[in-house]
This record gives C-alpha cells, sequence and structure tokens, in this order.
C-alpha cells in the first residue's frame, strides 16, 4: 500500500508516540512497560525565569525553562490520572492542576501570568487528524496578557484581516489553515495594549502565535508581543 505524505507522517508521529518510554532513574516513575502519552511544557510568564514542571516524581523538563521558552520536545508520562505542577527556583508551588493521560495521545501545558497571579492550562492536541498534504501550515493564537479588557486579535496577510476576533486571558484559538508567507499580528484594546508583529510562515508547520507581556508598561522587555512557537517540535 503506497502511502501519501500526510498519511505517512502521521503514521511516523503515532510510531514514535506508541514506542515512547519512560526510563527508570531517580527522577522518574519506572514505567518502561508502559506505552506512554506526549507532554510539551511552557513558560510564558512575565516574571518567572525558571520555572520546572513535574507530575508525581517524573521531571518533565530537566533545568529551568527561562521566559519565554519551552521543553523542547515531548516528555513521554505515564497514561492515566496524574496532577501537573509547575515549580519556581525555591521548589516553590507555582500552580497545579490535574491530568488524565491516554495512550497515543499529545498533550501542551503553558505557565502563564504574573505578579503572583499565575495559571496552568493544559491543552489535547488533536492537529495529527488535519490535512498537511496541500502544502499549508496550520496557525492558533494563545492569550497570555493578564488584563481585565480582552484585546482584539488580527491576523493579516496583504492588509486583508484572515482572522479578527477579541481573546479573553489563556483562550486558545482552533487551529486555522494558512498559506506560508509574511503574517502580521495586530493586538490592542483600550486599556494599555497596542502591538504589532510582522511574522514569517513557513508550510507544512503547526504554529501557536503567543501574545504575551504586560499593558501598559514602557519596559521594552515586557511589553505586549506576539511570538511564534513551532508545535510539535522533535516529531519524527
Amino acid at each position: 500500500m503506497k502511502l501519501s505524505k500526510n498519511n505517512g507522517w502521521r503514521l511516523v508521529a503515532m510510531v514514535f508516540l506508541t514506542t515512547m518510554f519512560i526510563s527508570c532513574s531517580k527522577d522518574a516513575i519506572n514505567s518502561s512497560a508502559f506505552p506512554s502519552a506526549g507532554l510539551l511544557v511552557y513558560n510564558v510568564t512575565t516574571d518567572k525565569p525558571f520555572v520546572q514542571f513535574k507530575i508525581g516524581e517524573l521531571v518533565i523538563n530537566r533545568g529551568g525553562l527561562t521566559y519565554p521558552s519551552s521543553g523542547n520536545r515531548y516528555k513521554g508520562i505515564i497514561p492515566g490520572d496524574g496532577i501537573l505542577v509547575a515549580y519556581d527556583t525555591a521548589d516553590i508551588r507555582i500552580d497545579s492542576l490535574p491530568i488524565t493521560a491516554v495512550v497515543n495521545r499529545l498533550y501542551t501545558a503553558f505557565l502563564l501570568g504574573d505578579s503572583a497571579h499565575y495559571q496552568l492550562k493544559l491543552i489535547e492536541e488533536n492537529a495529527l487528524s488535519l490535512p498537511v498534504s496541500d502544502g499549508r501550515s496550520y496557525i492558533r493564537y494563545l492569550n497570555s496578557v493578564r488584563d481585565n479588557a480582552s484585546p482584539t486579535v488580527s491576523l493579516r496577510r496583504n492588509g486583508t484581516d484572515i482572522i479578527s476576533a477579541t481573546a479573553a486571558y489563556s483562550s486558545i484559538s482552533a487551529f486555522t489553515a494558512i498559506d506560508s508567507g509574511k503574517l502580521v499580528v495586530n493586538v490592542s484594546n483600550n486599556a494599555g495594549i497596542n502591538s504589532s508583529d510582522s511574522l514569517q510562515i513557513v508550510q507544512r508547520k503547526f504554529y501557536t502565535i503567543v501574545i504575551n507581556g504586560v499593558s501598559n508598561t514602557t519596559d521594552s522587555v515586557k511589553k505586549v508581543r506576539s511570538k511564534l512557537i513551532e508545535d510539535f517540535p522533535r516529531l519524527p
């Protein structure tokens, strides 16, 4: 049977997931006999320079994640119920949430917030069922700006809005198919958010635009910006 590029990509991804195992070590649960799910973690807080994620004794990322960064690859986790916890440098709990992992599923967790107001957000990824054989990419956006006034997010191509919608804090949009090339992301409200960023989209990729920062600030490092991250890194 001849596989299309799209079906072949999905098959390789599923083989990757069914063969991921968690090794037995001082900071991991002995689970070498179990097929696993996959978890990727992100730190998109504005004032936590070091974040570590754990489920029980299983360390999801070795070393702390700086802002803004990811664990760089999916970590195999034991299917079933657990508690995902984010810790800071002093091993103090920042936030936690329950997770029920299913075999062969991918999950992404984001730590959002600032100024002692933090939130873990967990997403089960369903994008592997989307067609990628036509050369297009898929894009979504996450608003991690903790502000009372939900901003309007506009994705523009050649001066025309592809998407224009309000985005509440911690909300994440569905994936939208998009052609490769330059994309302009405008984010604004009437409460101190007004940003515009130009991003480059490569074909046959999955992306999340993370909108993060602090409204009403003159700090160029912390002001609201839109950053592009590639989803499903390190899949074969």
